[in-house]
């Protein structure tokens, strides 16, 4: 079986079947879910037992064609038909990745919990744990009441910690290990999360998630405003993994993670440190969604060295290079308060209504509103 990353979000693991051969029970190895060969102890007999025996290889046949749907019809006529059937867990984890792998994320819960249930010994227990907090986990992920996604986020560590129970050095132990982290982090225990994180790296020093492992044990330290443990984490995420999805990612915290040093330290050295690395941002990732936060920051860092009118340039540039972006309101805030500071109230004043027009409701109009009104406009 062979680790696949997906290249968007490196997540999915996707079975080489090639690798999945039949292993010898007197070894004690897991057998392949996937295997074929006879049905010799089922449950069913004769004629029946022929008969669940081709139903599961006309569902594996599909299933090895990825035809999930169509797979997953057979898997599931098996699993009502022949309950007795020795291939009832085998077709009971495979129906349950069928849903899984065509994005029926609950139908992959409810199956491969059932699947747990009926055969909480079976040589496939750690696989359908696995799936099953996979599912859960991009169930959270997409939850708009806060509450269903720690609940699901809740469940998927629970299944993760099972697949490490079960086997801490089988297949899926590093993904396991890192979504277990994951899960913590989402439901911002950053300490525990942190020292789960922390273990991939020397558990598993060969998983392909090492990078998203740093990056989100330097996000928990960020989290707790241990600035400078995060940034080398960061910088290491840049230089060791140049080509990882959260090498941009890693190159803003950097940059956030001077500032929030120099917002304390006051000190123009951290802000000159935080400006190069957000620079640096938008000179090597033009396809980083993190460009309008860096374009931002850099001029909160000219604004507070008190280079006014840089910081006015950074934040028209955020203002109009990137009119989705989440600091609109926060760049309009800032230029207000640069023209009150220059003396200007007239273009103060008018910057406060565009800020208004903008959205009325963000909280940073009654703060613009009173800077402007305590400046003397």
């Amino acid at each position: 079986m062979q680790v696949i990353v997906n290249s968007a979000q490196r997540f999915v693991l996707v079975l080489s079947f090639a690798t999945l051969a039949v292993a010898s029970s007197s070894c004690g190895a897991k057998k392949s879910p996937l295997a074929g060969g006879s049905n010799a102890g089922d449950g069913s007999s004769g004629a029946a037992a022929t008969t669940a025996e081709q139903l599961f290889q006309d569902a594996l046949a599909l299933y090895n064609a990825a035809d999930y749907a169509g797979a997953q019809v057979k898997f599931d006529e098996l699993l009502a038909t022949y309950p007795g059937s020795d291939r009832h867990d085998n077709a009971g984890y495979l129906a349950g990745r069928c849903r899984y792998e065509f994005g029926d994320d609950a139908g992959a819960v409810t199956v491969l919990e059932r699947m747990l249930s009926d055969h909480p010994a079976s040589l496939y227990a750690d696989n359908a744990h696995y799936y099953a907090a996979r599912a859960h986990f991009r169930l959270a992920s997409v939850a708009v009441d806060p509450m269903v996604a720690a609940t699901a986020y809740g469940a998927a560590r629970a299944h993760f910690a099972e697949v490490l129970t079960h086997d801490p050095a089988g297949l899926f132990a590093d993904n396991a290990q890192y979504f277990l982290g994951r899960c913590d982090y989402e439901l911002a225990d950053y300490a525990t999360a942190r020292t789960e994180l922390a273990q991939v790296e020397p558990l598993y020093p060969a998983s392909p998630f090492i990078d998203n492992a740093r990056y989100y044990k330097a996000r928990c330290d960020f989290a707790q405003q241990s600035y400078a443990l995060a940034i080398p984490i960061f910088q290491s995420v840049v230089t060791d993994f140049s080509a990882s999805i959260y090498a941009d990612a890693s190159q803003y915290y950097v940059g956030r993670s001077y500032f929030e040093t120099a917002a304390v330290s006051g000190a123009p050295s951290d802000y000159n440190l935080a400006r190069n690395a957000l620079a640096a941002l938008l000179a090597e990732y033009p396809t980083s969604g993190y460009r309008d936060n860096a374009q931002y920051y850099i001029g909160r860092c000219d604004y507070d060295l008190g280079d006014l009118a840089t910081a006015l340039t950074d934040f028209d540039a955020v203002i109009s290079t990137y009119p989705t972006s989440q600091y609109i309101d926060n760049a309009y805030y800032h230029e207000v308060r640069i023209y009150v500071d220059q003396g200007d109230c007239t273009t103060a004043a008018s910057t406060l209504a565009a800020l208004q027009a903008f959205d009325s409701a963000s909280p940073e109009v009654p703060l613009a509103e009173t800077y402007l009104a305590n400046g003397g406009c």
